[in-house]
């Protein structure tokens, strides 16, 4: 009998909204969970504003494997309200560079998945998944549980 075993020895979901937050000290818990637990293959999650910070975080540590992402934000250009409330993914300078489908392209080869929708501003990180092939993968799934990747 085959036992199927995880894949990945840690998945860690960003749950958190952004206010206070940086990518670099997202960086940093990353690193703590990783000693504390001695994972090896580590896969981040991310819902909504968070997904900025993951992807983020997974270009900024090679030792990250790959991204998990929900109903991810189309653009960074999107200013908060004046009061801090509702949305606050901007990074300083970053839209002067990139945007976040650029960024989730140059996570290549590393595996990218969407859960449910995908906006169509990531049109151009699928495109250059499959352009680019093996090794990188690019999966749309309902749920989670539908992922290939995560069970061996």
């Amino acid at each position: 009998m085959h036992e199927k075993r995880m894949r990945y020895d840690f998945l860690y979901y960003f749950k958190e909204d952004l206010s206070g937050s940086s990518t670099l000290s997202w960086t940093e818990k990353i690193r703590a969970c990783r000693i504390n637990q001695s994972s090896k293959r580590v896969v981040l999650a991310a819902n909504g504003d968070m997904v900025a910070v993951a992807l983020y975080a997974t270009l900024l540590d090679d030792q990250i494997a790959g991204v998990i992402i929900q109903n991810p934000p189309v653009t960074q250009n999107a200013p908060s309200e004046p009061d801090g409330t509702d949305s606050a993914i901007e990074i300083i300078h970053s839209l002067r560079y990139t945007d976040l489908p650029q960024v989730a392209g140059l996570l290549w080869p590393k595996p990218l998945v969407f859960i449910g929708q995908r906006p169509e501003t990531y049109r151009w990180t699928e495109q250059l998944y499959r352009q680019m092939g093996h090794p990188g993968g690019i999966w749309h799934v309902k749920s989670l549980a539908e992922w290939p990747g995560l069970i061996e």
